[in-house]
């Protein structure tokens, strides 16, 4: 405990003058889309009551994220689908808004492409009608408020230039499964001069 302590406060000087900085936009393949229709074909083929999912929309996110030196980065993550669901002829939902945190470790660098993992800790709030489904039913699908954990196993950047690249990720246990899009990277702050990292 004593050596990341003082790990951190030797570090301090430097992320108080610049900050690497990613942000991402992406459009994502939705593991909730799949669950649901598939939970609601199943319903459907066993009861007279009209379970209808009727259409749905890829989920658009936006990501912030934090680089934290070489390899460790954490990031912010705001993500919205819209799913059109009926029950017995009256409107369900669902769409939904997922945030989440997402602590990342970069396993490859080379020649502008990078390889990472990503841990994804966050809660979905879904704009539905749950008191419409039978208990049985509702046993199934999401209340207003739901916490997930998610995985990224494939976590993918490639940098045109400097500033622009493109992502790819691959993920387990999280609302995306698959998500793809654009990413733009700067620096706020003043690079330290020689001298100041010298003293450090």
């Amino acid at each position: 405990m004593r050596y990341l302590s003082l790990l951190l406060l030797i570090a301090a000087p430097t992320f108080g003058q610049i900050h690497n900085r990613l942000i991402k936009m992406n459009v994502d393949f939705s593991s909730e889309a799949i669950v649901h229709q598939s939970d609601i074909r199943a319903y459907t083929d066993t009861s007279a009551i009209p379970f209808e999912f009727v259409s749905s929309s890829p989920t658009v996110s936006y990501s912030h994220e934090w680089i934290l030196g070489n390899v460790l980065s954490i990031s912010g993550k705001a993500g919205f689908q819209y799913m059109n669901m009926y029950y017995n002829h009256e409107h369900y939902g669902s769409p939904y808004v997922n945030l989440s945190i997402n602590p990342a470790l970069s396993i490859f660098y080379r020649n502008r492409f990078e390889y990472y993992i990503k841990l994804q800790v966050g809660v979905n709030y879904w704009m539905n009608q749950p008191e419409l489904l039978p208990a049985t039913l509702r046993r199934l699908f999401p209340e207003k408020f739901n916490v997930f954990t998610g995985f990224t196993l494939g976590g993918f950047n490639y940098y045109f230039s400097d500033k622009w690249g493109a992502n790819l990720e691959l993920s387990l246990w999280s609302p995306e499964l698959c998500t793809f899009g654009i990413s733009y990277r700067f620096f706020k702050g003043e690079l330290p001069s020689i001298q100041e990292m010298q003293e450090l």
